[in-house]
């Protein structure tokens, strides 16, 4: 089960592992989805490991569920929603 603290973009987990949705910034006149990946830390703030959207997608949004699974809202080049998936 996690906790999120939407004012910072971290999902807690009850296990002292902390997710992170992290995104590179882009300009406006770049044509490309920004990169994006969802961090697992531990509680040393080493990463635990790293999940990616498909290519051409970035992560919009994202939870986590009591089975550890992340569902997310992908955005594609478009700038429309993509899909919501599971990662």
């Amino acid at each position: 089960m996690c906790a999120i603290t939407s004012s910072d973009n971290k999902l807690h987990s009850e296990q002292g592992t902390v997710f992170v949705l992290e995104e590179v910034l882009r300009g406006f006149a770049v044509a490309t989805a920004p990169q994006s990946r969802i961090r697992a830390l531990d509680a040393n703030m080493n990463t635990a490991g790293v999940r990616l959207p498909p290519a051409t997608t970035y992560i919009s949004d994202v939870t986590r569920h009591p089975s550890g699974e992340f569902s997310a809202v992908l955005i594609g080049e478009s700038e429309c929603v993509y899909r919501a998936a599971r990662l």
